[in-house]
């Protein structure tokens, strides 16, 4: 796999890995926490795609005030007009990336030729955030405070705390990927942009809302509910509560299938959130269909 490079820009330089350059570019945007890297299994293909850290992540430092999906959209347009790239892209989001790229996607509908959702977070968040769960890590109060106390640690004391351990994929890629993703996990303003991104993701769910997404070929993916509310069963959290949750998560990512009357629904039979992991080979083939619809 390259390495990847850094683009300097009037605000900033953003790491980013573009494959192939010969077609139409995916552009692909991680969930909260996600490396470029993670899509590693992506970028082997024949396709045309840009993986890139946001402001925070990784080697990427562009300036804002606050990580929000706003600043999200103009970072991306900015790294879209120093890569000259001046063709319509797809775009693929993963949770919270999903809300990324429906963002981008209304404001920049000329830029935008399709949108593949994966397991997207909802512009109707406020639904799930109703629903009462036990578990108090599932809660964005205590994800903003345990990320403002990583943000306040050096690098060795945070690697001290977290004792980071890769997912067994991806102890088989090259060491410099693994070393990557443990740099990425260790690193202090990670967890600045992270605890940003949490606290103003429901303000911009709210307006995006009121906002038209345009009417282009949308791929929405979504993970099969039973098993994940397998795996929250298993992890203690009582059944009542997990098959509720899993309930109205499967209600908003359909729901995400009137943004366009040019839109398909999949299910990820046996993938839970991370579908991206789970279910590599679902998504490219799906980026691959997407392509045939534009």
């Amino acid at each position: 796999m390259q390495n990847s490079s850094i683009i300097s820009t009037n605000n900033g330089g953003i790491e980013y890995l573009f494959t192939n350059h010969h077609t139409t570019p995916i552009v692909l945007l991680s969930g909260i926490g996600g490396s470029l890297y993670e899509w590693k299994e992506m970028m082997t293909s024949e396709l045309t795609v840009l993986a890139y850290n946001r402001a925070g992540y990784g080697r990427s430092r562009f300036i804002k005030k606050e990580s929000t999906v706003e600043e999200a959209s103009f970072e991306l347009f900015t790294l879209l007009s120093a890569l000259e790239i001046n063709q319509k892209v797809l775009l693929a989001g993963h949770s919270y990336g999903g809300l990324i790229a429906q963002d981008f996607a209304i404001r920049y509908p000329d830029l935008v030729s399709g949108v593949l959702l994966i397991d997207s977070t909802s512009i109707n968040i406020e639904r799930i955030n109703e629903v009462e769960h036990s578990d108090e890590t599932n809660s964005d109060d205590y994800w903003i405070q345990k990320c403002e106390a990583y943000a306040s640690m050096t690098q060795q004391n945070l690697l001290r705390e977290i004792q980071p351990e890769l997912p067994e994929k991806f102890k088989l890629w090259e060491l410099e990927v693994q070393q990557a993703l443990i740099a990425h996990e260790t690193d202090p303003s990670l967890y600045r942009a992270v605890g940003s991104e949490i606290r103003h993701m429901s303000q911009s769910a709210k307006r995006l809302n009121k906002d038209s997404f345009p009417d282009i070929p949308l791929t929405v993916i979504g993970r099969d509910g039973a098993y994940s509310a397998e795996k929250q069963i298993c992890a203690g959290i009582p059944k009542s509560e997990a098959i509720l949750f899993e309930k109205v998560w499967a209600e908003l990512i359909q729901e995400q299938s009137s943004l366009s009357s040019r839109s398909v629904y999949i299910k990820a039979e046996g993938a839970g959130h991370n579908i991206p992991y789970d279910c590599p080979e679902l998504i490219l083939r799906e980026m691959t269909r997407l392509y045939s619809r534009i």
